[in-house]
């Protein structure tokens, strides 16, 4: 080692960078200097890491010949994952390769988060989880080394599908899970179900992983589906090394309650809620939160706690009813409306792939009508309107009648009551098929399903209302019938077309104009 470069009491962690920047960042370089301040070694590696993550350096030198520690000798860089970076090793007692996983922040909370990482990964040993063979330290830069398997993460698979986008039902099921499916839609679900196993092995044991992911997923050439990096996961019975208000996780996979940032909040549920996002983007090439063009991670966190999913079949119209219902409750908003675990979602994905019954239900009408109502409040604003229109303004116009009545002539105010209430009638009879009508063609159709549904209700109310004259249900029943009859449902219709003839037959006769024509 020349003078110039020889060791000096005022060697620094910031002149170590510096002049580690101007020899070129070669591995003999790095060697060099961590050898002459093995007191600086480990933040001098921490600090060059972060400037190459945030794009300041290029990628640091890692050649086959550079060790780490006597044991191994890294080979190339393979990914970053949580609190680490992962470099593909040989190891030489064993004579064969591994995934070495290296600490790469100086703070004491994620030293401590990747302490917690080794101990999980070896005490949660599991088919789905890497096995870590191997721990330890060098230069005060903890490590720990993992069975190396050959595959490929799901974030590159679903990049792959993203540049050719057809219909789940026409892509190979090798694209996701080789030779292990009969079709993509059901090598999707296999995908979850192992995964969802994993997590209730996890869960077993008092963890919650909080960061499932496509990233964070290995599909082996062999079919094994691989959950990785615990490095973010919470321990429900140990201190929480997340503050109140930090994130914790990926935006577009995030629970509500875990954008919240209250770690006392989350439980296996957050990993449900994740699950059920990753499974949604591998049936529609896309988050729930985020568009594929890419939405700011504010905007994704706001959607998450303030807005409802597309839903899955409008994105995808041939997947099953029955599978968008399954990941629909996933992603609830409430914690207690999705699957109480992960047991729970694997299960009833397993009995979607045998075609049997699944326990998830349905959203109410209700429940579907406040969600709709938030993806779309203007149209949802005018059908309240028009069934408010079709319910309340009979009575509004009978209650307004009764009043003046007492002031009025009784025969002339019925006569100028039953002209008021024709006109009424035509000009609603014409709003609701104009309004149903538009609905139907824009092809909409959960906006045409819960007008429908509001429709059945005031129906119900006019079935039982006592102030209505026959004539008035008589029209509304036939404005009702024309919209069905509209939207090509003409099951529906022909009931309701029965119902106004026979009040037009009570209340006119047989031989009125009316009655003949209806």
């Amino acid at each position: 080692m020349s003078d110039a470069h020889s060791a000096t009491p005022s060697d620094s962690v910031e002149a170590l960078v510096a002049e580690a920047i101007e020899r070129g960042l070669s591995a003999d370089v790095l060697a060099e200097l961590a050898a002459r301040a093995p007191e600086h070694a480990a933040a001098l590696r921490a600090r060059l890491a972060r400037l190459e993550q945030l794009g300041l350096l290029g990628p640091l030198a890692h050649p086959e010949q550079t060790d780490f520690g006597a044991r191994y000798r890294l080979l190339g860089r393979l990914g970053r994952g949580g609190m680490g970076v992962v470099y593909l090793a040989f190891d030489r007692t064993s004579g064969g390769q591994v995934a070495l996983k290296v600490c790469e922040a100086a703070s004491g909370r994620a030293s401590e988060r990747f302490r917690r990482e080794i101990e999980q990964h070896t005490r949660l040993r599991h088919p789905g989880l890497v096995a870590v063979l191997d721990a330890g330290a060098v230069d005060g830069v903890p490590y720990f080394a993992m069975e190396y398997v050959d595959g490929e993460g799901l974030d590159a698979k679903l990049a792959r599908l993203r540049a050719t986008p057809v219909a789940p039902a026409a892509r190979p099921a090798e694209q996701l899970l080789p030779g292990h499916a009969r079709g993509y839609v059901e090598a999707a679900c296999r995908i979850a179900v192992e995964l969802a196993r994993t997590l209730a092995h996890v869960h077993a044991h008092g963890v919650v992983h909080r960061d499932v992911k496509p990233a964070n997923v290995l599909v082996a050439r062999d079919g094994r589906v691989l959950l990785l990096d615990l490095g973010l996961a919470h321990l429900v019975d140990a201190p929480a090394l997340t503050r109140t208000g930090d994130l914790a996780g990926t935006p577009a996979y995030m629970a509500p309650e875990q954008v919240a940032g209250s770690p006392s909040a989350l439980d296996a549920r957050v990993d449900v809620y994740a699950l059920c996002a990753l499974l949604y983007e591998l049936l529609a090439l896309q988050p729930p939160f985020a568009a594929t063009g890419g939405a700011s991670a504010a905007r994704v966190l706001h959607a998450i706690q303030h807005q409802e999913p597309a839903p899955l079949c409008a994105r995808v119209p041939e997947l099953p009813r029955a599978l968008e219902t399954i990941v629909h409750q996933g992603l609830a908003k409430a914690p207690r409306e999705r699957y109480a675990s992960a047991t729970e979602l694997a299960d009833d994905l397993e009995r979607f792939l045998a075609f049997a019954p699944i326990r998830a239900k349905p959203p109410s009408a209700a429940r579907r009508a406040l969600r709709w109502s938030k993806r779309r409040p203007a149209a949802a604003l005018a059908i309240a309107f028009g069934s408010t229109l079709l319910v309340a303004a009979p009575l509004a116009l009978y209650k307004y009648g009764r009043d003046v009545s007492a002031e009025r002539d009784r025969a002339r105010h019925a006569a100028t009551a039953a002209r008021a209430e024709a006109q009424w009638n035509l000009e609603a009879t014409r709003f609701l098929e104009g309004l149903f009508q538009r609905l139907a063609e824009s092809g909409d159709a959960a906006a045409a399903a819960l007008a429908l549904d509001a429709l059945q209700q005031g129906i119900r109310d006019l079935e039982g209302g006592v102030l209505l004259s026959d004539a008035t249900r008589a029209r509304l029943f036939e404005a009702v019938a024309r919209v069905y009859h509209g939207l090509a449902r003409t099951a529906e219709a022909v009931p309701l077309y029965d119902r106004a003839l026979a009040f037009r037959q009570r209340a006119l006769g047989e031989a009125h104009p009316e009655t003949i024509a209806s």
